[in-house]
């Protein structure tokens, strides 16, 4: 069987092609050469081992998961309102490792307005943005849709509705994995996921990732580390990179910058562009020595 590790405990791993399920173990090779199979791996599996690894599109450490295509970032218009910076942390993670983000704004039932801020945030970007409810079922198809022949990962805070959102998917595509999601809810501590582990459930002829969360922030944690280069993760901005009076222009204060023009001239949303500035700063200058 070729097929997707889908959950795995114990150096017992499911593997499954979406239609038929296998307990595998790892064949003894891939311990002795370093490599331990992840969530997410596509694989060859026969006589009860996995007997390959097939070359893996990324990986992450925390969530441990590998092969994903889509970040589905979740954040609720209301109760609590957007963290942008937050939401704009996890497009440039998601970038650098080449997922494609789609931004999901829940509890769209009680929206005055602040969808359209969303929209206007967010438009002037290539990133997709999903209004979702679970109390009218607003959003189900759409997000199916992006489900459908993808592995994809959701995020977000504790209290945006992610479980209510994969409930309502849940309902919608006739897959059981609510129980899973309580299970998930159940072991929560204050907003802290505690779940150590990632499992992975056949929607729609796609795969959702459920994981404990992206547990750590830090662009630094995430291979990002020299902030000249930050820019690369902001796509809206590469129209106007080019332009910029110096080619190591850091795109904050430098006159002749094009990328602030752009700001000025409302090319460029004013917020991403304070999330850019924020993250630039924060990461401080990177000493590339320190690496040795």
């Amino acid at each position: 069987m070729i097929g997707v590790i889908i959950k795995g405990l114990g150096g017992l791993y499911t593997v499954s092609d979406g239609k038929n399920f296998s307990e595998v173990k790892a064949k003894g090779v891939f311990r002795k050469d370093g490599i331990i199979p992840m969530i997410g791996d596509k694989v060859r599996a026969e006589n009860g081992v996995i007997s390959e690894i097939f070359p893996r599109k990324n990986s992450l450490v925390r969530p441990p998961v590998s092969n994903i295509d889509k970040l589905f970032i979740v954040s609720s218009l209301k109760n609590p309102e957007p963290d942008f910076l937050y939401i704009d942390k996890l497009t440039v993670i998601a970038v650098k490792f080449g997922i494609t983000p789609i931004l999901v704004f829940s509890k769209s039932d009680l929206s005055d307005g602040s969808d359209v801020d969303v929209l206007n945030v967010y438009s002037k970007t290539p990133y997709k943005v999903i209004f979702t409810s679970s109390v009218n079922n607003i959003g189900a198809k759409e997000l199916l849709s992006e489900i459908k022949g993808f592995t994809s990962a959701f995020a977000g805070f504790s209290g945006v509705g992610k479980s209510s959102l994969l409930n309502m998917i849940s309902s919608f595509s006739g897959v059981e994995i609510i129980s899973a999601v309580g299970d998930v809810s159940r072991k929560l501590g204050r907003g802290k996921h505690t779940t150590r582990h990632v499992e992975l459930f056949s929607v729609n002829g796609g795969f959702i990732a459920d994981t404990p969360g992206f547990g750590n922030l830090e662009l630094s944690y995430f291979g990002i580390k020299n902030r000249e280069t930050l820019s690369d993760f902001f796509p809206e901005f590469s129209d106007y990179v080019f332009d910029c009076r110096f080619s190591d222009c850091s795109h904050i204060g430098i006159k002749g910058c094009a990328v602030e023009e752009a700001v000025e001239r409302g090319k460029i949303s004013r917020s991403r562009y304070e999330s850019y500035c924020r993250l630039y700063n924060d990461m401080g200058e990177y000493k590339f020595w320190q690496e040795k």
